[in-house]
């Protein structure tokens, strides 16, 4: 099944995880949010980001707000009946909150385990429900994203056309590349520099896919220095 997100019909909290999640700083506002969401998700599709960089606390807070959202807006419709507005931005909602449940990292606590558990459970249950008056969602959004991720972005320098297209390709291949802290960082810093020269990738995609390059100790670390750290040398010294 597939799980296409209509990112514009995402509500403010929502917006802010997904650029988060990403590796820029929310805008304080919608409309800016709406503007980075926008271009982060031609660089970064829902299903390239593999990982949160969240406390558990974090994600769950926010996952289970977003999930009485969800129920709200089923009642409402349960009550209403069939409002296309409303039926598509639940869906939304419940499509952001499935990738955002499948990035946390499974807790070690067994009391943090079974509210997870419980989570899953109650979200699964709800998009069942959805499900049932939103069935046309998933090819309207799935048109959307399609037209959107293989339009060319036109850019003007000294009158001159060019078009910028986003290779989602070098994104999962470097999700592969993962460091856990355990092992020699100076050889996982010439293997990432031997990438990015092969690739071209800029150092700029390579500090936004921090996250996705990090994991155990190394992941821990990321999320205590993320905030200071905004160029890709001063990470990699």
């Amino acid at each position: 099944m597939a799980y296409p997100i209509k990112f514009l019909l995402l509500q403010k909290s929502e917006l802010m995880y997904e650029v988060a999640i990403r590796g820029e700083t929310p805008s304080e506002n919608v409309e800016g949010l709406r503007r980075q969401v926008t271009k982060l998700i031609q660089l970064y599709a829902p299903e390239d980001v593999c990982e949160s960089v969240f406390e558990f606390s974090v994600d769950l807070k926010g996952s289970n707000e977003t999930l009485d959202k969800i129920r709200q807006n089923l009642e409402s419709l349960k009550t209403s009946g069939s409002n296309d507005s409303l039926c598509n931005r639940t869906r939304a909602l419940s499509n952001h909150l499935h990738y955002r449940l499948s990035r946390i990292i499974r807790p070690t606590r067994l009391d943090d385990a079974a509210l997870l558990d419980k989570l899953q459970d109650s979200f699964q249950r709800n998009l069942n429900r959805v499900s049932t008056f939103t069935p046309d969602y998933d090819k309207t959004a799935s048109v959307t994203a399609s037209t959107t991720s293989n339009a060319e972005c036109p850019a003007t320098t000294s009158g001159i056309n060019m078009s910028v297209t986003c290779d989602r390709g070098i994104t999962a291949e470097l999700a592969k590349l993962k460091y856990d802290g355990k092992s020699c960082v100076r050889a996982f810093i010439i293997r990432l520099e031997e990438f990015r020269a092969a690739k071209s990738v800029s150092e700029q995609k390579l500090l936004l896919s921090a996250a996705d390059l990090f994991t155990g100790d190394a992941l821990h670390w990321y999320r205590a220095t993320r905030i200071k750290i905004t160029d890709w040398n001063k990470k990699s010294c």
